[in-house]
């Protein structure tokens, strides 16, 4: 059991890691004017066509949490700016 937590949290340390990089580049993006297809495109620029939807819905997820945290706003015709 103890040998399973410590592989637990190094992964849990890991995908924050990368969470914390995504924001990063979507923050980088956000300064070009990207909307949502736009940083799809951008950021996963070899993702299949069908799997393009669930990454914008993973882009989305991520500007709500940026959103939340005040790290960017939501502006009146839908898009985002660093706040």
């Amino acid at each position: 059991m103890m040998a399973f937590s410590g592989v637990r949290s190094s992964w849990l340390i890991l995908a924050r890691k990368l969470d914390l990089a995504r924001e990063a580049q979507i923050l980088d993006a956000l300064e070009n004017g990207h909307g949502i297809a736009a940083l799809v495109a951008h950021l996963y620029p070899d993702i299949a066509p069908a799997l393009r939807g669930a990454a914008a819905a993973q882009v989305q997820a991520h500007l709500d949490h940026l959103a939340g945290k005040g790290a960017i706003t939501l502006l009146p015709g839908g898009g985002y700016a660093k706040a």
